[in-house]
């Protein structure tokens, strides 16, 4: 029988030694007239889809026996109501040396302007040592001006080629594999909807962005110095010990020397700048 509001079919059925047969009652819409279901599948769908422990549970209580032919382990319905990804294993591998294997990623639009009115950064990542550049953008299409700045830095300083680069699935990187490829850096993107791929720059900006915010707290100063913010705590990041490097810095197992902590300042300061060479008389403030 067809419902003549919602056009769906409506099955009835009937216990048969412990299995429900269901009959439809138009058979040229149904041309299989008898669908077995067991008596957990029924009583699955009359609980609303619980997981087998509750379902084992309520059958339980309510003295329901079940038999040997009596076997539910797959509903096709949960599949399309409760499908979830299968979790991603930790990743074990781990680059043998600086610029073997270069991390990626690119956040934005801020929701504030900055003062010098960059709207994203990107960062990059050595996944050797976990040392971190951070640059502001203007647009997204700066992406690989910047790449082409990176690579000309990172290979003049330290006397190596990038030999791979892992991003994410971006338009911004599409101009960058060209470069990459005609470089001869082996490119690697991730799968779509697969940031867990990219999880090592993922989780870095995690970190940038809830330690920016609490610098940006601790200072007192508007949410529109978030590069600011930002741009310090990579900076103090690239210092600080990591259990990731046994205990050693980023910035220690990259230039093979202690970081200096001693000229350090707290974020958001109080700081007077000498503006006597800029007065205009010699009447005004030397500093503010």
């Amino acid at each position: 029988m067809k419902d003549k509001l919602t056009g769906k079919i409506l099955l009835r059925g009937k216990l048969i030694d412990g299995l429900y047969q269901l009959s439809s009652v138009n058979s040229q819409v149904n041309k299989d007239p008898s669908v077995y279901m067991s008596l957990k599948e029924n009583w699955h769908r009359k609980l609303g889809h619980p997981n087998n422990k509750v379902l084992e549970k309520v059958l339980k209580i309510c003295n329901v026996k079940t038999s040997s032919r009596d076997q539910f382990s797959f509903c096709e319905a949960c599949q399309f109501g409760k499908l979830h990804l299968l979790p991603f294993k930790s990743s074990s591998s781990h680059a043998k040396g600086p610029l073997e294997l270069i991390h990626s990623y690119v956040w934005g639009p801020a929701p504030i302007v900055s003062p010098s009115n960059f709207k994203y950064y990107i960062l990059f990542i050595d996944d050797y040592n976990r040392f971190t550049w951070i640059f502001p953008l203007k647009q997204k299409s700066e992406t690989i001006h910047v790449f082409t700045q990176f690579k000309s830095l990172v290979e003049n300083q330290f006397n190596k080629k990038i030999k791979a680069l892992q991003c994410d699935g971006g338009g911004e990187f599409k101009p960058v594999k060209k470069i990459a490829i005609e470089s001869g850096i082996q490119f690697r993107m991730s799968c779509p909807y697969t940031s867990q791929q990219n999880g090592r720059v993922e989780r870095k900006h995690k970190h940038v962005t809830e330690v920016g915010l609490t610098l940006l707290a601790q200072a007192k100063m508007p949410l529109h110095y978030w590069w600011e913010a930002f741009s310090t705590l990579i900076y103090l990041i690239n210092k600080l010990p990591s259990s990731v490097n046994p205990n050693e810095s980023p910035f220690s197992l990259l230039f093979g020397k202690r970081p200096d902590y001693d000229a350090l300042k707290s974020f958001g300061c109080a700081c007077y700048p000498c503006l006597k060479p800029y007065n205009q008389h010699k009447l005004q403030f030397h500093t503010t």
